[in-house]
């Protein structure tokens, strides 16, 4: 099997998708991991139309089964998604390495990346961390450091693959991938330096875990009570961490002041000025804007980029240092501002009966993603007797789209690689097209709802991503023009 065809491969398997509990496949870049590190899961391999067996659970893999793989072109072998924490622990154990492979590409990087600090995110939450889960986040952030560091396009990957969902666990990875790539704009170049801020970024919800789930959950507005609740969090975060492992004052700065503000209306200590430290204000600029901008199901208002920057603007400098807030700004608006691009499109479509409109990057270029909230109805496809038929109407949430695919939140799980149709709903006479598409990735986040992730099969035209922008139900769309 050529390098081509292994690369068509792993394509068709992005990773993140494992988490949906699904039957489907997982990559293992050969070349990142060793062969020890293989013997406790079972491979399978891909031979362009199908996955077969290759050794089972408990068969040694050994130095010679890896080089007579690698001889033979095979530069992947594959895992169930059941077997997806054994997985990402593999993967995390080689973060490393993977991230500093110059055969790797940098989307490929980036998304192993993401993904493994969003699952070991997930662990971080579900029982309060020992020193041992803390060394964890430290080596994903290291791994986070050195790519940012080597690749100059690096947080505009990182960034693509981001699932702006106010859940914690993906929250605390945005903040580290963001607050590390502000940092690094700023003139912070040490890499030890950046790892701490990376590793408190990692962290610095972690007290979060203390809060009664009622409390975190509430869908309607806070009371007073709740929040002084919430606000304990910095502090039991703190506590915690100070009983089981001696973190560096730049990590402990980040958990301890990323909710202070410069004028001490902040929390817990209401800190002002120079009391807070460089570190603390750089999380507090990525921990505010990255909470803004976020996706909730019950959430009234979802912020856009632009929203979220002038908020920061308008609240310098009483609470936000002003320096910072326009190296910020610059960073955020140099990511989100893509190529131009006027893709091609094909009007007539493969799958007869249906008005539809496919779509998938099929250049490989970037495009740009716009986001809004807004109610649809979701189809599942299936193909019988060579024709496709829609299921019964699934209502979900749409919160982004571009040229190449879109996200939604979803009540129910949705296998990858199923084909769905997406119904936008219209509010004049205007014919909105519905959006076929196949699910990449499925994120489970045990509160009843589903990060869905859908590739389209042919790139978006132009013109029906500006009828979007055109609708008055976009009204928290964003984008940036150069």
């Amino acid at each position: 099997m050529t390098d081509t065809e292994n690369q068509a491969n792993l394509n068709q398997n992005v990773d993140g998708r494992g988490l949906c509990y699904q039957a489907g496949y997982l990559p293992v870049p050969l070349r990142s991991v060793p062969p020890e590190g293989l013997a406790h899961l079972k491979l399978y391999l891909f031979n362009g139309k199908a996955y077969s067996l290759y050794r089972n659970i408990g068969l040694k893999f050994g130095i010679r089964d890896y080089r007579r793989l690698m001889d033979n072109g095979v530069n992947y072998v594959y895992v169930s998604v059941r077997d997806h924490r054994a997985y990402y622990r593999t993967i995390e154990n080689s973060l490393e390495k993977i991230v500093e492979d110059p055969k790797t590409k940098l989307e490929r990087k980036s998304e192993i990346l993401y993904f493994t600090s969003v699952e070991l995110a997930n662990h971080l939450m579900l029982e309060p961390p020992r020193k041992r889960e803390i060394d964890r986040a430290a080596n994903v952030a290291r791994a986070t450091v050195k790519l940012i560091i080597q690749d100059k396009d690096a947080f505009s990957r990182l960034f693509e693959v981001y699932n702006h969902d106010f859940y914690t666990a993906t929250h605390m990875v945005n903040v580290c991938s963001t607050v590390v790539s502000l940092a690094n704009k700023i003139g912070i170049v040490d890499q030890q330096v950046l790892q701490k801020i990376g590793s408190g970024a990692m962290l610095h919800d972690i007290g979060k875990l203390f809060i009664p789930s009622k409390v975190l959950n509430t869908q309607s507005k806070l009371t007073e009570e709740q929040f002084e609740i919430i606000q304990n969090h910095v502090e039991r975060g703190c506590e915690h961490l100070a009983k089981v492992a001696d973190l560096p004052p730049e990590t402990m700065a980040v958990v301890a002041e990323h909710h202070e503000k410069l004028d001490g209306s902040g929390y817990p200590r209401s800190l002002a000025g120079d009391q807070i430290s460089l570190m603390g204000r750089l999380a507090g600029i990525v921990d505010t804007f990255e909470a803004m901008t976020s996706v909730r199901p019950y959430r009234e208002r979802t912020h856009s980029i632009e929203d979220a920057l002038e908020y920061l603007r308008e609240n310098t400098p009483e609470k936000y240092d002003p320096e910072l807030v326009q190296v910020f700004t610059q960073l955020i608006e140099q990511t989100v501002n893509p190529d131009d691009y006027e893709p091609s499109f094909d009007k007539h479509s493969t799958l007869s009966g249906l008005n539809w409109l496919e779509a998938s990057n099929m250049s490989g270029r970037r495009h740009q993603r716009h986001y809004f909230r807004l109610q649809a109805l979701l189809r599942r496809m299936k193909q019988i007797n060579g024709q496709w038929t829609l299921g019964t109407a699934e209502r979900v949430i749409v919160h982004n789209i571009s040229a190449s695919g879109l996200g939604l939140l979803s009540p129910q799980p949705l296998p990858f690689d199923e084909n769905i149709c997406v119904s936008i709903p219209r509010n004049d006479t205007q014919q909105l097209p519905n959006l076929v598409a196949t699910v990449a990735r499925c994120v489970n986040h045990g509160d009843g709802w589903y990060t869905i992730g859908a590739q389209f099969h042919k790139v978006l035209p132009k013109k029906t991503l500006e009828s979007f922008r055109r609708r008055s139900f976009v009204r928290e769309f964003y984008s940036f023009s150069k």
